[in-house]
Formats: structure tokens, sequence, C-alpha cells
């Protein structure tokens, strides 16, 4: 026999669990509400939680932090109207362990009771729900990161930004959200996906940004104000959506903007029409930086993007080995690392102009093995290992999240030793761990048929 506790505001819902549980052979608990749920928890002490998500007082995604925070052991089931229900995913990041969804299945919850009660970990649960949230933020994060970028060379100036807030919304909370006067501008999203995406920044800062970046007063001339913020929006969001259309297999377009508030906002987002229904957008506060100034600005998206995963997921601390003579497969995956937000750094026989070009980023550190005497801006040119290993680990003590990409293994060997670089490519790999970075190490087909050289603890990749 178990202890269930079961919270929710309709006595309906509570009677017809209790008596599943009681048939179960369990005892049971009632909460009428989110407090009465954590004090109820904390004096039965239950083995397992039944929590309703919308209840009064306190809700039941605050009830679940609350005792979450106390006892990260407590097994707790989201009961929700819709699993696409956004408060679900924030759930069981908060540490539920699973959902069921009302109309209630008798024979779900008794299997799902069942499971919780018998498993000590859920983590394969928790994941297989949060996963897709998890790679949209991580796309949204690197595509406001393209986004800035970009407004930095439209303006002119070293723009920086500071993420304060990234949520699921529904459309008709956003007014109360945001809490103050904005103008914005939105666009409507077409191609493989619909919807529609949209920044808004708060009326103030935008007099003191657009009056900034003109050089003059421009209270009253609201058309300014919106035209110049226009520009930028479309700036931004060009290279904001381009993340999307390089780490997933889709292409989105958009029409151009529309001025917007965070009202009409709301109302414009609700009269999207999707193939299947979209209950939340996505919503990014950020603290944006433009040399001295600062300001405040939203980014909001809608859409029915399915994440399918990433295309290519190499994983932080993790040695990689790819077989393969294709000189551009080979670079496609170190380019689709580094616009993940992966900081790059290639060892190739390769041009570093050929390489920046190959990967997008004219900056890209690199260390060209050669024997020239050439001087490249943030490059070593060098076959020799002992200053290669120097450089890499250089680069590890001032950068986190490393891909490491090193080409031409076949010529490293050629103008070396087989003892040297295996024992290079040890260090390599036990640092690689130890940085939580990413090693990828290439080799033509053919050289390591000769098996000359061991490549042992790699992960082979896929292409």
């Amino acid at each position: 026999m178990a202890k269930v506790l079961v919270a929710d505001d309709s006595i309906l819902t509570r009677t017809m669990l209790k008596n599943i549980f009681l048939e179960m052979g369990h005892q049971v608990t009632e909460a009428i509400d989110g407090n009465d749920a954590v004090a109820k928890y904390f004096e039965v002490k239950p083995d397992l939680v039944l929590m309703d998500l919308v209840m009064p007082e306190k809700d039941g995604l605050s009830a679940i932090k609350d005792i979450i925070n106390k006892d990260s052991g407590a097994k707790i089931v989201v009961c929700s109207a819709d699993v696409q229900d956004f408060r679900v995913s924030e759930a069981i990041e908060a540490g539920a362990s699973d959902y069921i969804t009302k109309p209630f299945d008798k024979d779900k919850i008794k299997s799902v009771a069942n499971k919780c009660l018998q498993s000590t970990a859920l983590d394969e649960v928790r994941h297989d729900i949060t996963s897709d949230r998890t790679i949209l933020k991580d796309f949204i994060k690197n595509g406001i990161l393209r986004g800035i970028q970009a407004l930095s060379k439209m303006v002119d100036g070293n723009v920086k930004v500071s993420i304060s807030d990234f949520r699921a919304i529904r459309p008709s909370e956003i007014p109360g959200y945001i809490g103050t006067q904005c103008i914005g501008v939105n666009y409507n999203l077409s191609g493989t996906n619909v919807g529609s995406s949209a920044l808004l920044i708060p009326k103030q800062s935008a007099l003191e940004v657009v009056g900034t970046l003109m050089g003059e007063d421009v209270s009253g001339h609201e058309d300014v104000v919106h035209s110049v913020f226009n520009e930028m929006g479309n700036v931004f969001i060009n290279s904001f959506l381009s993340t999307f259309s390089d780490l997933i297999d889709t292409q989105i377009t958009f029409d151009a903007p529309e001025n917007v508030d965070q009202d009409t906002l709301a109302i414009k987002m609700e009269s999207v029409v999707f193939s299947e229904p979209v209950s939340q957008a996505y919503i990014v506060k950020g603290s944006y930086f433009i040399d001295q100034m600062e300001f405040t600005m939203f980014l909001v998206i809608f859409t029915d993007i399915k994440i399918r995963g990433y295309k290519y997921d190499l994983k932080p601390g993790t040695n990689y080995m790819i077989i393969d003579a294709n000189d551009e497969k080979r670079f496609e995956i170190f380019k689709y690392m580094n616009k993940r937000g992966f900081k790059g750094l290639c060892v190739t026989r390769k041009h570093p102009d050929e390489v920046r070009n190959l990967v997008g980023n004219d900056k890209m550190p690199v260390v060209w093995l050669t024997t020239e005497e050439v001087k490249i801006p943030n490059c070593v040119c060098t076959v020799n290992v002992p200053k290669i290993a120097k450089v890499i680990q250089s680069y590890y003590d001032k950068v986190n999240n490393v891909m490491l990409f090193i080409d031409n293994t076949e010529y490293l060997v050629e103008t070396n030793s087989v003892g040297i670089i295996e024992g290079f490519f040890d260090e390599l790999k036990a640092n690689t761990i130890k940085n939580k970075n990413i090693l990828m190490i290439s080799i033509d087909p053919t050289f390591l048929e000769s098996g000359s050289l061991t490549m042992k603890d790699l992960k082979k990749i896929d292409v």
C-alpha cells in the first residue's frame, strides 16, 4: 500500500482519482489547492502526488516547485487538460515525474502511477518531454547571437545582450507579462512553417535608442521611431530566422513588417491559423547594450515548428572520429556545431582563408599545417606537435565550449611519427573530457585501413 496525495480544486476529479487509487489498494489524502497540497505533502509524506496545474491560491506549478525545492525525490504526476500546455513542460523541468491528461483514462492512470511508484529514476521520461523545448531554446539563443552580430554591423557599434528570461507563454498573457507600453514590429512567417515573430521595445527606450542613433531628439516623431526600429528589426529577424534554416531542415521566410504593440500583437498571434493547434509562444526578455546605452527588448516567436532533433548532435566532453575523404561533409559538421554556439578551432592543411570561407567565420582561429613562414591574423603556421598542443591548451584556457577539429591526420603522421601523434591525441582526448569540450578528428579511410595509426576511444560519426 502506498500513500497518495490527490491535489485538485475539483471535488469531482478528486473523487474519481481517489476511487481509482483506493481500488488499487492505496491510502489517499486530498488537497483542494496549491497551498493545501504543499502543507499536506510535508504532513503526510506521500509516495506519489497527483497535481492539477490550474488551482486557486497557489497553482500546481508553484506547488511543485515548493515541494521539489525541499524534497528533490518527490514523485509528482502532473494533471493537465492539454499535453501541449506549456505548463506541462515547465512542470517536468521543475521536477515533476510524468503527466496524465484530462479526461482521464483509468488504465493510463494506473500505468503511470505504477511506473512512478516502482521507479527511482525518471530522467528518461523527463528528457523525452523537455527535449524539444531545450532544443528550441538553444536555437533561439543562437539566433539572438546572430541577430545582435548583424545589428552591430548595422549601427557600427558593439551590441551585446544579457538574457534575463525565457519562457513559454500563451499569446493572451503577453500584455500582462510585458506590463509596459511598447512599440514593436511583427513578421508573418511562411514557407516550411507558418506563424509570426515579433520584436517589442518599451516606448521610452525606443525614443532614446533612435534619438541616439539619429543624433537628434525624435520626441513627437513616431513615424521616424517606427521606421528606424523597423529597419533594425529587419536586420535582426533575418539573421535570427536564418538560424532555423541552418540548424534544422526547414525554410522560413517572412513578409513585410507590421507595426504592433503588446496588445495588438497578442490579438494578431491568436488569429494565426495552423494545420495543428499551437497553444503557446516563446518569449525572450533581454537587456541589450549598444556601447554605453542599455535598453530592454522582447523577442516573441509563435510557430508550428516541430523540433526533430539536431542534425548533428555532438556532445560536450566527447571525442569523435569521422572517417570520410569528403572535405565538404566534415567541414559541414564543423560549421554546424559552430552555428550551435561552440567556439571553433581548426588544425588543418587547408589555407585559413578557405577554412574561414567554408565555416562562414572570417575570424575563425586556425592552426595551418605548413612549413611556410606566413603571417596571417588569428593563425599559427606550424607542423610542430608540441607547439600545436600549446596553442590548443592556450585556447582552452581562454574559451569555453570549444569545438576542436583536427583535419588531415595523415599529414600530421607523415611530418612527425605515429608514436608522437598517438601521444598527442591521447592528451587531447583527456583534455576534451576534462574541459567538457568537443574533439573531432578526421581521417581518410584508406589511411585508416593501413593500420599504422591506432584510433581508439573515439566515437565514430556516421554521415
